[in-house]
């Protein structure tokens, strides 16, 4: 747990150095050779991951995560037929939990998505949605949903249709059933932010901020930040955006890239194209293991 921590902090080493303690106490900890694999592919050793992730495979062959870490890497270092092939494996390994499989259609679409594959894309979210449609989980579905919509208005400039896929998604699960900290505010704000509604995204900001006790805001505020973000770049005010984004790019947990992509749309809003280059140079470069599952619809190469 302290190395989980600490890789939330990004102190890749002082995580690695914790994970190896952890895997001589117990080398059947599963969970543990999968977290020491990421910690060294964040640092650059990716050869180091590798040879982690075989020596897992190697002790544990039926752990039901082991597929999910090739398909990362490979997919981060620009190998999608691989990763994709990592994905089906996975699948069919997990052919029997539904659950598992929307999962997996999720990143699918995604790996489907960073390579412009939109209807691809499109017919994984889709999958995933019905899964979640059967089950009852209505914020896995939401969120499915705002991964459907999201490209539509992104790539295709159809704000329009983008915003009819989410506004009947919840029309189908709306938010007042759901647990108020499991209804997934940040991701509808943003979306309604980017979608060129921001009105509506401060609407549930408001919202979400009146719901959430006092004890547990500082949990969220990374999110909260992100949607603010959202917010203040929909409408063109680049100064609030920057401090924002700034923000979730130094606090988000796990991933150093996440904030990137954004802040370099702020500096292209603010008509700073060399610190814009900068930022998107340093996003292409710093290792991250989740790339292309963890921050589309930026990656594309």
């Amino acid at each position: 747990n302290l190395g989980q921590s600490y890789r939330a902090l990004r102190a890749y080493s002082r995580a690695e150095e914790l994970y190896r303690r952890r895997l001589e106490i117990d080398s059947q900890a599963g969970v543990s050779w999968g977290a020491l694999a990421r910690a060294l592919f964040s640092q650059g050793k990716f050869d180091e991951a590798w040879e982690t992730l075989e020596k897992w495979k190697a002790m544990l062959p039926d752990h039901p995560s082991i597929p999910l870490y090739p398909a990362q890497f490979t997919s981060a270092q620009g190998d999608y037929d691989a990763a994709e092939a990592y994905l089906e494996t996975w699948r069919e390994l997990r052919r029997g939990h539904l659950l598992d499989r929307a999962r997996i259609d999720r990143l699918t679409g995604r790996l489907a998505l960073v390579q412009g594959q939109l209807g691809e894309a499109e017919s994984y979210f889709r999958d995933a949605m019905a899964v979640y449609e059967e089950r009852g989980r209505s914020t896995e579905y939401l969120l499915a949903g705002i991964e459907l919509a999201g490209p539509r208005s992104w790539f295709l400039g159809d704000a329009d249709g983008a915003l009819e896929i989410v506004e009947t998604a919840l029309e189908k699960h709306p938010l007042d059933p759901i647990e108020p900290l499991e209804r997934p505010y940040a991701g509808l704000s943003g979306f309604y932010a980017f979608a060129g509604v921001p009105e509506r995204a401060q609407e549930l900001l408001a919202e979400w901020e009146a719901v959430i006790p006092p004890e547990i805001r500082p949990r969220l505020e990374v999110e909260r930040r992100f949607a603010w973000g959202a917010v203040a770049l929909a409408e063109g005010r680049a100064d609030d955006a920057l401090d924002n984004f700034r923000y979730v790019q130094e606090r988000v947990a796990y991933c150093p890239i996440c904030g990137l992509p954004l802040l370099g749309q702020v500096y292209e809003l603010a008509g700073e194209p060399d610190s814009a280059i900068a930022i998107y140079e340093r996003y292409l470069t710093t290792p991250y293991y989740g790339r292309a599952f963890g921050t589309p619809p930026f990656v594309g190469y």
